[in-house]
């Protein structure tokens, strides 16, 4: 039996890390092919492949890797529930006497036990003394602030956050259709589009186009 398992959780393993570099290779691939278009769909099939061979390069790898610990605590495992075929018996042997069965007595130690008795604590008396009482403190009123203005990605393919107000600037994140936005102060005209400055619930800052974004009022 550990034979065969010290042939197949190699060859397991070895088929595994294979696979997780040929996922790898494939993401790295799908991410070469990504367009130079601001908006397209062929970028977000890209990035979808990408990040799909990704998550597979990484559960063949860690297949892998459990494989090659199972080959390595096995045959430890096999080692120790080996036992011996012939294990030796020892007996004890006896030998008795002709004329009879010699004792020998065993001394008794009696151990004294002492009786202790507990010592109270002295008990002490605490005085209290009065405290001066003091007028409750003000509590201070909160005046809530306004909440942030809001947007949210319309566009069925999503939307590029960029850096600056520009189709060509580096984007800053992908955002997905229904992403929700914080507006922020700023507003520019680039690129025959109308930008605002927005952040994501991630806390990244960017510009967005307008033209794929729906402000809330």
């Amino acid at each position: 039996m550990q034979v065969v398992f010290g042939l197949i959780l190699p060859l397991l393993g070895a088929i595994s890390l294979l696979g997780a570099a040929y996922f790898l290779i494939r993401a790295l691939s799908a991410r070469s092919r990504f367009g130079k278009e601001s908006y397209g769909f062929g970028q977000l099939e890209a990035r979808q492949s990408m990040q799909a061979d990704f998550i597979w390069a990484v559960v063949a790898l860690l297949v892998g890797l459990i494989f090659f610990a199972v080959y390595a605590i096995v045959p430890n495992d096999g080692e120790a529930m080996v036992e011996p075929a012939f294990a030796p018996t020892l007996s004890p042997t006896t030998s008795a006497t002709e004329t009879g069965v010699s004792t020998t007595a065993v001394p008794t130690t009696v151990l004294a036990t002492a009786t202790v008795t507990p010592v109270p604590f002295p008990t002490s008396q605490v005085t209290v003394l009065p405290t001066a009482t003091q007028p409750p403190a003000a509590t201070p009123t909160n005046t809530p602030e306004p909440a942030p203005q809001t947007a949210v990605v319309t566009s069925p393919v999503g939307v590029y956050l960029r850096s600056e107000p520009s189709t060509t600037a580096p984007d800053v994140e992908w955002l997905l259709e229904g992403t929700q936005l914080i507006v922020l102060p700023g507003e520019a005209q680039a690129d025959e589009y109308t930008w605002i400055f927005v952040r994501t619930l991630a806390g990244n800052e960017g510009w967005v186009a307008t033209d794929f974004v729906s402000v809330n009022p």
